[in-house]
């Protein structure tokens, strides 16, 4: 399924832990590629929307950060205090822009 009435997107890169699995995600959302390996898919991207588990959160937000890659993370952002102040720091040495997605999916004024 496309998005036929969306703006045009470039989507180079679309990083799952099946690859397979990822790729047929691709095809599906417009991806240009899948793979497994996100170092690599840093090379490729602008932007990181950080979807994976909360665990995985950290190593490739500082690593796209360190990069100059915009970051997009989604919540629990990482699951120590410890992850966290890493990541605040490589958010403040880095120029690119750090957030993490916060709503309320239920709240009826949402």
């Amino acid at each position: 399924m496309r998005f036929p009435d969306a703006s045009a997107v470039n989507r180079p890169v679309l990083v799952g832990h099946d690859e397979k699995r990822a790729g047929e995600a691709a095809d599906r959302f417009g991806f240009d590629r899948a793979t497994d390996d996100w170092e690599a898919a840093i090379e490729a991207v602008d932007v990181l929307y950080n979807l994976a588990p909360t665990h995985i959160h950290a190593e490739p937000t500082i690593a796209a950060l360190s990069e100059g890659v915009y970051v997009l993370c989604k919540k629990p952002l990482v699951p120590t205090l410890g992850d966290a102040e890493e990541m605040r720091e490589a958010a403040s040495e880095s120029d690119s822009l750090a957030a993490t997605g916060f709503n309320y999916r239920y709240v009826h004024a949402i």
